[in-house]
Order: structure tokens, then C-alpha cells, then sequence
């Protein structure tokens, strides 16, 4: 076979594997009920969840005890929406058992590849403090997590992201892990998975094999990194001269860096923009601001939006509430379709009495549609095609719930 042929019938598969996911997404919200409580046991350390890449897979950590198996510590789980909607099963798996807590988990790749934070010291190297670990090669049902530490002291290291392949990790850290020079303060890395598992590293810092794959996002103080879905585009907020634009306002603003690896400043503020995320065909940048970004008399926090795909790039404001503000943006759009979630006190319909957080969906062919009235939710949201979680002590689905637990709402019935 030439390597032609052979290198076509790989895009065929690819293209095959791909499509068939999207069938099988777009026919799972038919199946899945408005409202989904994803957990049932109290729980006092509640995760924000995430999906886990382009999937119906949400990783989330607690330390309840989901599975009756006596569980006291913060743990990290795993839920396959596809088990509880078409075969009714509980569909949850615990990736570890640890007496520390593991929190803050992402995943990848239907969570074949997953990292989180633990103070524990799980693999018994005299690990002190919160530090990183990660795996890759994970098989969610047979429980097997090939677990290894990414970073180690001097420091800690936590709040790690994965890019949407999984092959880029970054973190924040108080270290200064590549020996930079760094003061105190929130420094942003990010490394290349598969080079450190690969390696003898037995962590970060690691300068005797050369601290493969790991780089320093910025020499300023960074939060909230988000990246792309191959992890070369990366958003993230910083008062400082990220850019070196001269722009800095003592507020934190929202940075850039492209493929090129070049920064751009996207926000230029008096007031913190946060929360950036890229949305899911990575062409665009929703994040949320105190500022007014263009000049309408915004006194409260609204939606933005940047253009990716312009030159220069498009800012646009996405949400005009006068009376409350709009928070934790969450895209479940495509290439072809506009859609995000976000939290509003903000009276955005005109018909509705502000104060009250609601949560809505936006949709370029039904505008806004509010999903939630007077409930709360207690974490940032994560949203994947009509489908969108978050954690909440409220009885959304008629239970008699008070207890903090993981919750799944399905948008399209409101769509339909």
C-alpha cells in the first residue's frame, strides 16, 4: 500500500469516527431528560465539573459516597451521560481512592487522559503541599489510571487545564519552576504531556533532564489559563504588561497568545475582565467584564465576545443588563451554530424581576432562553452541544434535595 493510499484510508477512519460521535451526541439529547441530577449523596467538597473534550463524559471531584464504598476523602469521578439516558445506569466511576483529597480535576478524550491537584502524597515521593498529577492511557471502567506526579516542591502547583486532545497541560504554580528569576505570586506553565510521561522526570522541577516539555506562560502573575483544543492558542487574565501594549490599568485584562506565539491584549479596562474561554471551534474568546469595554454605559459585568477570525479583532458585547450582572460564560456552540450558557441577576428578557440568578442559554435562532428560575448554582458551568452542569443545592428535579450535588441540564426541550 503507498504511503498515499495508506495516509487517505486514515482520513476516511478519522472522518468516520467523528461523524459517528456527532450522530450519536445529537441523538443522546432526545433520549436525555430536562433535568439530570447526576449525584445523590451529601457531599461537602463539590467540584465545578467539566467535560471531558468533545464528549458526553463530565469529571467532577467529591468527597461523597457515591458508590457506597465508604468513601470520607474528595475523589475523582467520572459520569457517562450515555449510561444514565439510554440504559438508565448510574454511570459513575471513581478514578481514585486516596486518604488525601484529589480535586480540581479536567479531562480529555472521553477522560483517557485526566489531571488534578492532590496535598496528598499519593505516590509516596515525600510530596508536600498541593501538586500536580496526570495520566494518560486510562481506562475509565476497568478503573486503571496510570497515575504520575507532574510537579513537586519547592512550591505548590494546582488548577491544572487540559487542552481538548489532551495533549497540553497547564497549571498555576507558586514556584519558580524553570528557575527564572520569578518573585512571589500565581505563575502560569504549561508542558507537553506526553514528553514529561515519557521521560525520567520525576516531576517538576526537574532541571537534570532539562524539565522536558515545560514552559512559563508569562513572567507577570496569571490566572484562569484556558486552551484551545490542540493547545497552542491560550487565553488567560493578568494585570500585568502580558503584551508589553503599555496598557495596564491595575485591573486584570485578557491575553492572547496565538499559535505564533505571539500575545494580544484583548481587553484595555477600569474594571477586571475574567473567566475567558475559546468557544468550541476555537475561533473565539467569551469572557466576562466589570468594564465597559465599548463604551455603552455598562455599569454592571457583562458578556463579551472577541472575533478571532478578524483583522483587527472584533469585540462585540454579548449581554446589556442595567439592573444585575452577567457571569461564568459557558459556549456549547459550533462552527455553525452561535449557543453559550452564562448566570444572570440581570432582568435580560424585559419579563423578569431582577436579583434572582438565573441560568440562560443563548441561541442565535431563539435568542435567550432562561433554563432556570430562583435555583442556585454554585459553580462555574460547563456546557457541551444542548447539554449544560454545574453543582447546586437546589431541588431541580423535584426530589427534595438541599444538599449540594451535580446537576445536568438538557436544553434542547426548550429549543424544540
Amino acid at each position: 500500500m503507498t504511503p498515499r493510499r495508506r495516509a487517505a484510508l486514515a482520513l476516511a477512519a478519522a472522518c468516520v469516527a467523528v461523524l459517528g460521535g456527532l450522530r450519536l451526541s445529537e441523538a443522546l439529547h432526545r433520549n436525555t431528560p430536562t433535568y439530570v441530577q447526576i449525584t445523590s449523596e451529601p457531599s461537602t467538597a463539590l467540584s465545578a465539573p467539566s467535560f471531558a473534550g468533545k464528549s458526553n463524559v463530565v469529571i467532577f471531584s467529591s468527597d461523597g459516597d457515591l458508590l457506597q464504598n465508604g468513601n470520607a476523602h474528595s475523589q475523582i469521578f467520572v459520569f457517562d451521560l450515555k449510561l444514565r439516558a439510554k440504559k438508565n445506569e448510574l454511570g459513575i466511576y471513581q478514578l481514585t481512592a486516596f486518604a488525601h483529597d484529589s480535586v480540581a480535576p479536567t479531562a480529555a478524550r472521553r477522560a483517557r487522559t485526566i489531571a488534578f491537584h492532590s496535598t496528598g502524597d499519593l505516590l509516596g515521593t515525600g510530596s508536600t503541599g498541593r501538586q500536580v498529577f496526570a495520566a494518560r492511557g486510562v481506562k475509565v471502567k476497568h478503573g486503571i489510571v496510570p497515575l504520575r506526579q507532574l510537579t513537586r516542591p519547592p512550591g505548590e502547583s494546582f488548577d491544572a487545564i487540559l487542552s481538548g486532545a489532551g495533549k497540553f497541560v497547564a497549571f498555576s504554580s507558586t514556584a519558580d519552576l524553570l528557575n527564572d528569576g520569578l518573585g512571589a505570586g500565581n505563575h502560569l506553565y504549561r508542558a507537553e504531556l506526553r514528553r514529561v510521561l515519557k521521560s525520567a522526570c520525576p516531576g517538576y522541577p526537574c532541571p537534570a533532564e532539562e524539565n522536558p516539555g515545560l514552559e512559563l506562560l508569562t513572567p507577570y502573575e496569571a490566572w484562569h489559563p484556558q486552551l484551545d483544543n490542540k493547545g497552542t492558542g491560550i487565553v488567560l487574565e493578568s494585570a500585568g504588561d502580558v503584551a508589553g501594549t503599555g496598557c495596564v490599568t491595575g485591573s486584570r485584562q485578557i491575553f492572547l497568545r496565538d499559535k505564533k506565539e505571539v500575545w494580544h491584549q484583548l481587553t484595555c479596562g477600569v474594571g477586571d475582565s475574567r473567566n475567558p474561554v475559546f468557544t468550541r471551534d476555537n475561533r473565539k474568546v467569551l469572557f466576562e467584564s466589570d468594564a465597559d469595554l465599548l463604551s455603552t454605559g455598562s455599569l454592571r459585568t457583562q458578556i463579551f465576545q472577541v472575533d478571532l477570525t478578524t483583522t483587527p479583532f472584533t469585540l462585540t458585547q454579548r449581554t446589556a443588563g442595567t439592573d444585575g450582572d452577567s457571569t461564568r460564560p459557558a459556549p456549547n456552540g459550533t462552527r455553525t451554530k452561535d449557543r453559550f450558557f452564562f448566570v444572570s441577576t440581570a432582568n435580560l428578557t424585559g419579563a423578569l424581576v431582577p436579583g434572582t440568578p438565573r441560568l440562560f442559554q443563548f441561541d442565535e435562532q431563539k435568542g435567550l432562553v432562561v433554563l432556570t428560575d430562583d435555583d442556585s448554582i454554585t459553580s462555574a458551568l460547563a456546557g457541551q452541544f444542548t447539554f449544560v452542569t454545574f453543582t447546586s443545592d437546589s431541588d431541580l428535579v423535584g426530589n427534595g434535595n438541599a444538599d449540594p450535588q451535580l446537576f445536568l441540564i438538557n436544553s434542547f426541550p426548550f429549543l424544540d
